[in-house]
This record gives C-alpha cells, sequence and structure tokens, in this order.
C-alpha cells in the first residue's frame, strides 16, 4: 500500500466513534469533502451522501459506501503497525483495544475507491451496529439521492474472503445474473480460492436493497476479531480492496443493474 494510502487508512481508524456517537466521524467526512471539492449533505439523524461528478442522460452513479459507527467504547486510539496489520492501543496504558475496523476499514476503502473515480457516488451510514437505524432512515427519507443509483458495493463483509449474497433475509444479487458475472473474476482475483458468499445478518445493504431496485453486493473489508479487543485489520487486504472495488466500478460502469428479488415485499420490508 502506497504510504499515503497507510496514512490516509490510520487516520480513519484512529477516530473514535460508537452507535450514534459518530459526531468526530461525519466531522472528518465534511472536511474531507470541503477540502476535496465534492458535493455532499448530511442527514437530520448524520447519515453522509456525498456526490462527485455528473452523469450524463441514461448514465447511473456507481454507489459506494460503509457505516461509521463501532462497537467499541469511543476513546482515544493510538493505531500500531505489526506484521502487515493494524490494531489500537489505549495510549496511557498501551492495552490493546477494538480498532474499529469494522466499519472504520470499509470508510476508508470507500473513500479511496471513490477518490479513483471520475463520477461515483458515497453514503455512509450511522448506527448500524444496533439495527441498521442510519439506512432505514436513508432508504425512506432521501429517495432522490438513489434514483440515479446503478448498484452499490458495500464495505462491510469481514476478513479477506467474504461476500454477502444476501443480509437479514433480503437478496443482494443473481448469482446468474450480468452483475455477479462480470464482477466475479474481479472479486477472486482479490479474495482467491478461499472466497465464499455467505446469507450475512444485517447491515446497510438489507434495507437499502429492500427499498430499491439496483442491485447491491457486501464485500470483505479486511478487519479480523471484530467486535472485540484484539480486533486488527490487514494492510494487504484493504489495498485489494480498493483495487478490487475500483476495479469492479470499472467494469460495471455507468450503467443500472435492475434486480429486484421477487420473493420479497420491497416497501414494506423493513419500516
Amino acid at each position: 500500500m502506497e504510504v499515503k494510502n497507510l496514512e490516509f487508512l490510520k487516520k480513519i481508524l484512529s477516530i473514535p466513534s460508537y452507535s450514534k456517537k459518530e459526531e468526530m466521524v461525519i466531522e472528518f467526512l465534511c472536511g474531507y469533502c470541503e477540502e476535496t471539492g465534492l458535493d455532499y449533505q448530511v442527514d437530520d439523524v448524520g447519515n453522509v451522501f456525498i456526490t462527485k461528478g455528473k452523469i450524463k442522460k441514461g448514465e447511473f452513479y456507481p454507489l459506494v459506501g460503509a457505516h461509521m459507527d463501532t462497537v467499541h467504547f469511543p476513546e482515544p486510539k493510538e493505531i500500531r503497525e505489526h506484521n502487515g496489520y493494524l490494531s489500537a492501543h489505549n495510549p496511557t496504558t498501551g492495552h490493546q483495544i477494538g480498532i474499529g475496523g469494522d466499519d472504520l476499514a470499509g470508510v476508508a476503502i470507500a473513500l479511496m475507491v471513490m477518490e479513483a473515480l471520475p463520477v461515483c457516488k458515497a453514503n455512509f451510514f450511522i448506527a448500524e451496529e444496533i439495527g441498521c437505524v442510519g439506512s432505514k432512515h436513508a432508504a425512506i427519507t432521501n429517495k432522490e439521492f438513489y434514483q440515479n443509483v446503478g448498484y452499490f458495493i458495500e464495505f462491510d463483509s469481514p476478513e479477506d474472503f467474504s461476500i454477502s449474497r444476501s443480509n437479514s433475509g433480503v437478496q443482494l444479487f443473481d448469482e446468474s445474473g450480468d452483475f455477479f458475472t462480470r464482477t466475479k473474476p474481479i472479486l477472486q482475483e482479490a479474495m482467491g480460492s478461499k472466497m465464499k458468499l455467505f446469507d450475512h445478518p444485517h447491515t446497510d445493504t438489507a434495507p437499502i436493497k429492500a427499498n430499491f431496485d439496483f442491485t447491491c453486493i457486501n464485500v470483505a473489508a479486511g478487519y479480523f476479531g471484530w467486535h472485540s479487543s484484539r480486533e486488527i485489520v490487514s494492510i494487504d487486504f484493504v489495498e485489494k480492496a480498493r483495487v478490487m472495488g475500483i476495479k469492479m466500478c470499472q467494469e460495471l460502469g455507468l450503467n443500472k443493474f435492475h434486480w429486484v428479488d421477487n420473493n420479497l415485499k420491497q416497501a414494506n420490508y423493513w419500516f
């Protein structure tokens, strides 16, 4: 990983965050958008919506995203690097604490993917860990943001080989469809032979997919030992996920990949 990207990752992982206490992450994202000239908005609960570039008639935005909260008590973190992994430590005692890779690593990856693309949208949600509070709210109150989205790639699946095929029973994509057929080789390149599809519990792709007709996917973000004080983040896989996300968006382009799970009553599933 290039030094600038590594330092960027460390900076984001060092931000204290907890469900409904994401203020410092929100402040960071707003500052990042202002420094880089990106259009952004923050809704009444704290979700952040970013738009980069302009699309033409008939085109659609790629959407990347992650959630801003972690399960760890929001305290100062000293980020340390050892054997290709990042860990967090209390700066006073030196004891290891949760680094919050779930899902601050995803926040970093999504921003790095957006940085590399000329046209993209990004979405960062509050309070995923306590029931997708932010994404449920966003899906209902900011429908306009999603009207010109072609597909949604979230970076919130654990470790370095997992992909969410579904979240909370919401099917995210058609395994035999064009979206997965075209992106599967890119996913395999990043994750190798151990790549596996899972039916995972909740994350923000579920309420978004339940309310919109574009394809979604949730991919690995390189965090291990999540929800524990031993949580670590793989530097190597964050870089692979960055490249993977860029290649997926380049392959899929500014197109819409329409897909609806006919077994799901869309509008009423989550609300």
